[in-house]
């Protein structure tokens, strides 16, 4: 975590989650900074380990042609052979690394079982993959005069 100091004695403080919550109720009354009620939740990973398997082998490719692509458009540097093995390793880091809207990273971390997060987040890369491919492949100088209609 991480807190700057403001003056009249405010803070902001930065801290990261490593524990899914959900949050019960907010108290913006008893104290001058807010509270809440909180009860801990984890993801549900019952589901067979074939079908954990299945989505992160299915997740995997994409999540690898994503990083090389930011990789190309120079936003970071990856090595996709480090990806890890472990399924829910794989759900992880895909939903880490996406970028996209708060709304979307909130209706991931909303997620409660696994399968169910491995279907939202190969639906999110499958699209976000295409996007990426189609904004790194201009078309070619003979593509560009062979459109299906007419500039006048």
């Amino acid at each position: 975590s991480e807190i700057q100091r403001l003056p009249r004695g405010r803070m902001n403080i930065l801290a990261i989650g490593r524990e899914r919550f959900r949050i019960n109720s907010l108290d913006f009354q008893r104290y001058s900074y807010l509270t809440g009620d909180v009860e801990m939740v984890s993801l549900d990973e019952q589901e067979p380990a074939n079908i954990l398997a299945n989505g992160a082998r299915l997740l995997r490719p994409l999540l690898g042609r994503y990083l090389e692509a930011l990789s190309k458009a120079g936003q970071e540097d990856f090595d996709t052979t480090q990806l890890p093995d472990e399924p829910m390793a794989i759900a992880h880091l895909a939903s880490i690394l996406l970028q996209s809207e708060n709304e979307i990273k909130q209706d991931i971390l909303e997620i409660d079982d696994a399968k169910t997060l491995f279907t939202r987040l190969l639906s999110i890369y499958q699209r976000e993959v295409s996007l990426i491919d189609i904004l790194l492949s201009p078309p070619s100088a003979d593509e560009e005069h062979d459109l299906p209609f007419s500039l006048n």
